[in-house]
Parts: C-alpha cells; structure tokens; sequence
C-alpha cells in the first residue's frame, strides 16, 4: 500500500442536505464545518467505493500525516477534502461536491482555492474539474464516468496528469460565466482521477477551500450594481492603466487571473484611487481577467489583452 499508513474502520452517517432557495444571487462559503453546510450535496461515483467514501473535514485521517497541511483561510481544519482513499484498488475516483442552486447569467463569477501535496519527493498526480449545470439537479449520472446535468466543463485541472500541474500550495482559480440565456443551475466540483486509489498510479489527496460565487448583477450595500472597468491600452505590452471612472470609496483589493482561472497578479488598491497604471511586461501573452472588490463590497469587472 503506497500511501496509507494505517487502515481504519470509519462509520459514515448518510445524511441529506437541503438546496437553498434558487433564488439565492451569490454566496461564499470556507468549509469550517461541511456537517452545516447548507445546499450542498455529495456524491461519489468512484468504482469502486474506497474506505473513505465521501469528502471530509481538513485533511484526510487515512493520509499519511507526515505531508498534513492546513487551510487556506480559517481554522486549520477549515477545508473540504477528497483522497485516494474515495476509491479501492487501482480504481477510478468520482467524487463530487455540488454547490447551492444559484441563478446563473453571463458575467457572473466562480473562484475557488485548491491544492495538492507531494509524498517526499513522489508526486501521485492528482486532477479535479468543475462542471455547472443549467437545471436545479443533483443528477451526475450513473457511473465513474457519467456527469448526468452538468454538462457545461468550466476548467479539467491537470487533465494530463502531469507531476507539475496541480498544485501544492494554496492556488485560486477563478472564472467568469458565458451563457447563451440565464438560467437557474449550480457548480459541480468533481474529484476526477483515474488508475487512482491505494493501488494505482495517480491521486493522493486535494483540498478545496473559500468558494466564492458572485452574481454580475448583485447589488451592494451601496445600492450600486458592479462596474465595468476602462483598461487602456488593449491590447497591451508592458503597462496598462486601470480606471474605475470615479474614485474607490474604500481599500479594495485586485485580483488578475489569466486564461487559466488562476491568480497571476494581486495587490490592495487605496481609497481615492481612481486609476491604476499596472506593469504586466512579465507576464505571458493572452487574455486575463480583472477583479477588483472594495471593502464596502462595490464590484469592478473587466479584461484585457496581453501582446
């Protein structure tokens, strides 16, 4: 057995969690207690079913405990986690974790945190996607392979199974939503690793944390819906400027994420700022993305174009 370092009966209590209203616009949510969770549901498709058959609390107690770490945020425990152990043999882990039924448009956000870890040097590769749905379902489908109602893949992490592409600190993703109409649906976080399990090839274990889903057209308590932001020039080579049109009304902090979903630039932003040059001349060509929350929780969205 490559991995566990001592196997261990566990009692899992079946128990069902409720959706929250669909007409629920953002939400947050950081795992400092996944028995109150409220409208998430689990679902583990693995074939087969390993001893440890469903997400757990902080980092798995069947993983060797020589490479623990702690949450991103919150108390150390305060993450969801999936292991090799969601599966038996050299098996096939599907694991899921949906999110609360939200209403979903373009423009609106997805982000999570998420991270791996090594074993003394042997990396066990680990994969994970997200998936939405555009109906109120629980519906994954019938086996390991299906995905049933979530049909729209927003981003397959480390789909080679490189050694390199998941990581092992604390990483941000984020992404953007692009639909045809709006819809009620919810996010499908799937623990996706095949020739995984004690016996195989691939998995050791993954942490999920601080999910965060913000509508485009929530309003704050300011009453004042998020706002676009100019960037100038696009597309750009080694600057860009930023401007909100009007000054910050408190501190903000701005997040750039690239193609990817995944936070490549952040820093604070301080009150009265009404542009922002930015150096991006080390950054790789593409498209990125600009997020930008104060602490009075207005919102700026925008994107730009790196030559």
């Amino acid at each position: 057995m490559k991995r566990t370092i001592t196997k261990i009966s566990l009692l899992i209590s079946a128990f069902a969690l409720s959706f929250q209203m669909a007409g629920a616009q953002s939400f947050t949510e950081g795992f400092d207690d996944i028995f109150l969770l409220n409208g998430w549901d689990f679902a583990n498709m693995s074939n087969p079913i390993g001893t440890e058959p469903t997400w757990v609390q902080g980092y798995s107690p069947l993983a060797n405990q020589t490479y623990y770490f702690t949450a991103n945020s919150g108390h150390d425990s305060s993450f969801i986690c999936g292991s090799f152990n969601n599966t038996d043999g050299a098996g096939v882990i599907s694991n899921w974790l949906l999110s609360p039924a939200v209403n979903l448009s373009t423009g609106d956000n997805i982000s999570f945190w998420t991270r791996s870890t090594d074993l003394a040097g042997t990396v066990y590769p680990d994969r994970m996607q997200l998936w939405h749905s555009t109906t109120n379902s629980s519906n994954v489908g019938p086996d390991e392979f299906s995905t049933g109602d979530f049909t729209n893949l927003i981003v397959d992490i480390n789909s080679t199974y490189s050694t390199t592409d998941y990581p092992f600190v604390w990483t941000q993703y984020s992404y953007p939503l692009t639909l045809t109409t709006a819809s009620v649906g919810r996010f499908g976080f799937r623990y996706f690793v095949e020739d995984g399990g004690p016996s195989g090839n691939n998995s050791f274990i993954i942490g999920i944390d601080d999910v965060a889903y913000t509508s485009a057209n929530a309003v704050n308590q300011n009453d004042k819906p998020a706002a676009k932001i100019s960037t100038y020039p696009n597309p750009a080579v080694d600057q860009i400027t930023f401007d909100f049109g009007t000054a910050l009304e408190a501190n903000a902090k701005i997040i750039v994420s690239n193609g990817l979903g995944q936070s490549v630039m952040n820093g604070q932003l301080n009150k009265g700022t009404k542009a922002q040059i930015v150096d991006i001349s080390k950054l790789a060509s593409g498209t990125y993305m600009i997020n930008v929350t104060d602490e009075n929780g207005n919102n700026f969205r925008s994107h730009f174009a790196k030559n």
